[in-house]
Formats: structure tokens, sequence, C-alpha cells
């Protein structure tokens, strides 16, 4: 490799020897020497730039090697671009594109919500998430239990149990306590739903379609359904089951309030259009958008949305059975009992 220093060295050695000589000669070892210092050093220069040894000049000063920030230089090396909240990207920003906020936010109202008593809400994960029955919300609640920390997290019979589950609902917070998380932009309020169309034969075939008769559950299912008067009126065991028919009458006939949470309008349970959503799901998308919510509560070190298989949860298969269950009649009936979820969530008729 060719050092700078070399072709002067040489030029030395040679001139060193006419030194020695006569006077007049000194004159001229002079010269020459001081000529060869020169030639050296520009030869030097040039293929140090082939090199590679030496990149850039000082601007203005055409010939002059330099190198920013070296040592010794004396032109400063350039800055690094600082970064600053507008510069800093957010990694919730995705998910707020489909946020669902009311133009003003009312602590007091939300507090008096009947989504006060499902949305669960914890600090050390930074969410407060509202669960919607038959739209995935069992596994959310796995894995917000697992990212808690509970070592029964896979155990759905304590996920799914208010009081067992560990959970921290927003009515157990106080006003205070409310406000801060809302206008606090680190904590994701969000919400996973589902078509109602689907949602709604989800929840026959579950609680009416597959159920043991002669069990209590299905008797409880019934008495939401009809009321107890005519359930003791009735030999429920051995009747027919109600058909998709009757049950999506039945339910048409019923307020919100008195409604079970797994066919009551998903807006109303979650108080959608009054609580400052940042995201808004649908099950329909899950595979996209649910990686985003669980790296943002697992602190990027996971991103998976456990299947039904994984958590034992059997699918219902309502959207494979649609056309099987749904005439024009059903649907127009559906569509009017649950209205606001389709317009609010953004779902077709």
């Amino acid at each position: 490799m060719f050092h700078p220093g070399s072709a002067w060295f040489l030029v030395c050695e040679q001139k060193t020897a006419m030194l020695k000589s006569n006077t007049p000669w000194k004159v001229v070892a002079f010269f020459f020497m001081g000529l060869s210092f020169l030639l050296a050093m520009r030869l030097s220069y040039t293929l140090g730039q082939e090199s590679g040894y030496i990149k850039t000049s000082v601007p203005g000063v055409p010939g002059v090697p330099h190198v920013p920030g070296a040592p010794g230089s004396n032109v400063a090396a350039d800055p690094p671009i600082p970064l600053t909240p507008a510069t800093i990207p957010n990694p919730l920003d995705e998910l707020r594109q489909f946020a669902i906020k009311p133009a003003q936010v009312d602590v007091e109202q939300i507090k008096s919500l009947p989504a006060a008593r499902r949305i669960i809400v914890s600090k050390k994960l930074r969410i407060m998430y509202c669960p919607i029955p038959k739209a995935a919300n069992s596994n959310w609640k796995l894995l917000i239990r697992k990212y808690e920390g509970f070592e029964d997290y896979a155990d759905l019979s304590i996920a799914n149990d208010r009081a067992a589950s560990g959970f921290t609902f927003l009515e157990d917070l106080s006003a205070a306590e409310i406000s801060g998380m809302l206008n606090d932009p680190d904590v994701l309020k969000f919400t996973f739903a589902r078509d109602p169309y689907a949602r709604t034969l989800s929840c026959y075939l579950n609680k009416f379609g597959n159920k043991d008769k002669s069990g209590e559950e299905y008797r409880i299912y019934m008495a939401q359904l009809y009321g107890w008067a005519w359930v003791k009126q009735h030999d429920i065991e051995n009747e027919e089951r109600p058909s998709f028919q009757q049950f999506v009458d039945q339910i048409s006939t019923q307020d919100f309030a008195e409604m079970n949470e797994h066919w009551a309008p998903q807006t109303y349970l979650c108080g959608v259009g009054l609580f400052p959503y940042d995201f808004v799901g649908k099950l329909e998308d899950i595979a996209t958008h649910a990686p985003k919510v669980i790296k943002w509560m697992a602190n990027g070190r996971e991103s998976h949305f456990p299947t039904q298989e994984e958590i034992k949860f059997s699918s219902m298969g309502a959207n494979e059975q649609m056309n099987q269950f749904y005439n024009e009649e059903i649907k127009k009936k559906v569509y009017q009992t649950f209205s606001e979820d389709f317009s609010r969530l953004q779902y077709a008729a």
C-alpha cells in the first residue's frame, strides 16, 4: 500500500548525496528537494483519493483533503438530526385511523354507561379494552391476563368470571383516574366488533342450537329470551328448540337493557359514540390489526393472536352457514334491530 511519505523519503535519499558534494551543487540540491516535496505530496493526495483514503475536500478550497469531524479538522461534522415528538413515530398512529370518538368527552356520563362495567383497564399494559361477546373477546381476555402476569391466564373459565378474573374495570376508577387515562396518548382505548349478521347467527348457534336442552345453561338462556314465566309453563327439554327466525323475532321485541350480552347491540354494550375509542377494529380484519395491538401490550415481545383452537374455544362456524339460515325477511329484521351497529361500526346492510 502506498504511504504518503514514501516518495519524499526516496527523493531525500538521492539529494543527501548531492549536499555532501561541492557548494554550487547545494543550491541545485535544495531546489530539487523542494520541487520533489511538492510533487510527492500531490502524488500522495491523488493516490489517496483513488484508494478511498481521502473522500472529501474542504468546501471552496480545491485540492485540500478533509474528513468532517476528524481530529485536527477545522470543519465540523454534519450535526445529527434531532429526534423530537414530531419526528418520533408513534406505533398507535396507524390504529388511530380507525378511531370513533365523540365531539366532547363527559367522564360522568361515561361512568353511568353499561360500558363502565365492561371496559377492562390495565395501567401496566396501557390499555382500556371493551370486550364484545361473539367478537373474540375471550382471546383478548386471555392475552390481557397473560401480559398482566396471571399464571392461570389460559383458563377461560376464570377469565370470563368477573369476580375471579383479577381484572380492573372502568367503574372501579375515580373520575380523576378515568380522565387521566382518557387524556393519556400512551393509553390505547380499543375494542373489536363483528358483522351484526354473523354475530347474531353465532349467538343463536352457540346458545340455542348446540346447548344440551336438559342443562341449566340452556334453561337460563331460554328464560332470557322468553322470560321465566314462559319457561315455567313449558317443557323446554322436550319441546323443539326455537328456530333462528323465532330467535330473531323475539330479540327484536326486547329493550337493549334487558338483552343478554351475547345478542345485545355492540354499540350499546361498549358505548361506541360516547366513549373515546382510539381504535375500533373488526373481527373480519383481526389478522391485520390484532398483531399491532398485541405488540403494544407486550412491548414488542409478541404479536401472535391466538386462534380458537389454541385457546380451546370452538368456533360456531357462523360465517360458513349464513346462506343456510338467512332469508330476506330475517335479514331485514336483524338490520332494524341492530341499525346502530351497522351505521356506527360501518357494516354493509
